[in-house]
């Protein structure tokens, strides 16, 4: 298998986790909540995604025109429990109390605390890390149906002020009752076991005393320094192992398509350049072209002229004297 088919099976299979894992909703949908306060029903599926997601991405820019209204109802099928955990919460209050809330009511028809003010599951409140800190912004109907209510006050938003809302519903089964596939929430809340896959993925689903479900089992430390460094971590560690993986696919994708020599063998051997050939020259040619060269003039002073050869002498006939001496007598 290519590494490339490797990557890419693994960004899918990611991808598939979180999709089945979690139903996202917007509560500006009129699936969520109705534009004529008629309450919606919302089904979390056991085996299809056991938890759902509500989002607020409509109050970035509320003018409060119009008070806005909204109730809807999340029911779990096979008779699963459901919980409801606040993960994320800014809404206005003064001092007679909240002008912005969200509560909710159990089949019984019990209900809830207004919430408002700022929430999030994952930050202590007021240093309180213990297991009643969960256990106040969460809220648990072991027959499966929880009423929620949300209400935003007819009055616009002030430079300093913002809105902002994020509650997971997960569905839960009786721990005796559950397969290898569930986990339990700890020995505080024994009874109640949630799909394996939503422990540490970034939000909270157990209803007490779990952070991430990080400390279902042990207890929570202050980790608002450590939650940075462990961040920066992640990331750094996530960007050298992506920057590895790109830098082999495309060391392949050179060495698939020959454009990447791995020895000498591969690549092309220097064509050595033919010594230079000696080309004789007839002796005619050559006096004709030395004749044709121009006479270098003689150097002015004559101490630096060069000697004169005597390679001529040696060449030169016996004397007439050496040769007939008789006539010289």
């Amino acid at each position: 298998m290519s590494p490339f088919t490797i990557v890419k099976n693994a960004v899918v299979l990611c991808f598939l986790n979180v999709c089945f894992s979690y139903k996202v909703c917007d509560i500006s949908s009129d699936k969520v909540c109705s534009h004529v306060y008629k309450k919606r029903k919302l089904e979390i599926r056991r085996d299809d995604e056991p938890a759902l997601i509500l989002e607020s991405r409509s109050f970035e820019d509320w003018q409060g025109v119009v008070e806005y209204k909204c109730r809807f109802q999340v029911k779990t099928t096979s008779g699963d429990g459901v919980i409801a955990v606040i993960q994320n919460l800014s809404l206005r209050s003064n001092e007679h109390g909240c002008l912005d809330y969200v509560k909710f009511k159990r089949k019984d028809g019990r209900e809830s605390m207004a919430f408002c003010g700022q929430i999030s599951a994952l930050k202590p409140l007021n240093g309180d890390v213990s297991g009643r800190r969960i256990e106040n912004i969460s809220y648990v109907d072991a027959e499966g149906e929880i009423d929620t209510y949300i209400y935003v006050a007819k009055r616009k938003l002030n430079h300093n002020e913002r809105l902002d809302l994020e509650i997971v519903y997960t569905s839960y089964r009786a721990c005796s009752k559950v397969r290898t596939s569930y986990e339990n929430c700890g020995p505080s809340s024994s009874s109640i076991c949630i799909w394996k896959d939503l422990f540490h993925d970034g939000r909270v689903n157990c209803p007490i005393g779990c952070f991430d479900e990080d400390s279902c089992f042990r207890p929570q430390v202050d980790t608002k320094d450590s939650d940075v460094g462990t961040r920066v971590t992640i990331g750094a560690v996530t960007t050298v192992l992506v920057t590895f993986i790109l830098f082999f696919i495309c060391l392949w994708l050179l060495r698939h398509n020959s454009k990447l020599c791995w020895s000498s063998d591969c690549s092309g051997r220097r064509r050595q350049t033919p010594p230079a050939s000696r080309v004789e020259m007839h002796p005619h040619v050559q006096d004709e072209e030395s004749r044709s060269l121009p006479t270098p003039s003689a150097p002015a002073d004559s101490s630096e002229s060069a000697p004169v050869s005597t390679s001529e002498d040696k060449d030169l006939p016996p004397s007439y004297e050496s040769l007939f001496p008789e006539r010289q007598m």
